[in-house]
């Protein structure tokens, strides 16, 4: 055969062939029939059993290879069959069939079928974004993503799926507790608790007397109630009203109560002589070191006693 370079293979060139059979489908080429550097194959059909070509193989109609294809210029045209063994260079056009063997190269289109093996390279993006989601203990839904870039956002707990399993244990032995003491962290947290002795209560006598103005330092320890009595002078429209400073160590008021009084409009004549008499309870705070005791209001005079103290033993 001669050199086919730049040369259209048509069926009226058919002489030039070494044909080892011809049919009215194929112009069939035995192997050695040459080397070109470029073919165009626009007949109906060409079937060889091996096809060099050091520049690019056009076909515009079918191409038959039983042994291999050489063309470092490429392929150009559509493949329809199987292609058994390696593909390495750029296919331009559609394979349709099989492909059995190692595919190096850029592949420009669609691929409808199954792929089985590995694929190295990266695609850069989704054709349509995605979403993941997760329900169940959690909801979360991430924003959509085509993996041009990483995406985050928060989940949250979903309603009631918190329980006892859920949560770590604290130090707290389960069970009951009678009088409890009991420590809770900034969680809420149980993280301490003993069980302690039921309050005992007593009751102290005391007999400390009252005036216009009295301070009471006589409070014993544990004292939560002061009870006593005050009278009220109501005679010649003076009236009086009583109060309470409750005070710490260093005189520092914690609280001020009103006892009540006699004529406490401070002027309504109760009748010449007559005097009123009124109970009092002052509730004691821990840290509660005195009470002063004092006329706040009118001019009648009072007198009274301090009569009890309740306490914890």
């Amino acid at each position: 055969m001669g050199d086919l370079t730049g040369q259209t293979v048509a069926s009226t060139y058919s002489q030039l062939l070494n044909v080892a059979s011809l049919d009215a489908t194929y112009r069939n080429v035995t192997d050695g029939d040459g080397t070109a550097s470029g073919l165009t194959l626009s007949t109906g059909g060409v079937r060889a059993s091996l096809l060099n070509a050091t520049g690019a193989v056009t076909f515009d109609s079918t191409l038959e290879v039983t042994s291999a294809i050489t063309a470092t210029g490429g392929v150009a045209g559509n493949v329809t069959g199987d292609v058994t063994g390696d593909v390495t260079g750029d296919v331009t056009g559609n394979v349709t069939g099989n492909v059995t063997g190692d595919l190096t190269g850029n592949v420009t289109g669609n691929i409808t079928g199954n792929l089985t093996g590995n694929v190295t390279g990266s695609a850069d993006t989704l054709t349509t974004g995605r979403t993941i989601s997760a329900t169940g203990d959690i909801a979360w839904t991430s924003p959509a993503f085509d993996g041009s870039g990483n995406v985050t956002s928060a989940a949250t707990i979903s309603n009631d799926a918190v329980g006892a399993d859920q949560l770590a244990d604290t130090a707290v032995v389960a069970g009951s507790y009678t009088n409890a003491s009991v420590t809770v962290d900034q969680q809420g947290r149980l993280t301490a608790a003993s069980s302690g002795t039921s309050a005992s209560i007593s009751v102290q006598s005391d007999n400390t007397s009252l005036g216009n103005d009295t301070t009471v330092s006589s409070i014993p320890a544990g004292a939560f109630l002061m009870i006593g009595s005050i009278r009220h002078d109501m005679s010649s429209n003076r009236g009086t009203k009583a109060y309470a400073e409750i005070k710490e160590s260093d005189g520092t008021v914690i609280d001020t109560v009103v006892l009540g009084g006699g004529n406490e409009s401070n002027g309504t004549d109760g009748g010449s002589g007559m005097s009123a008499r009124a109970a009092f309870t002052i509730g004691l705070p821990s840290n509660a070191a005195s009470v002063r005791i004092y006329r706040g209001g009118g001019s009648g005079d009072m007198s009274g006693e301090v009569t009890q103290f309740v306490k914890f033993a």
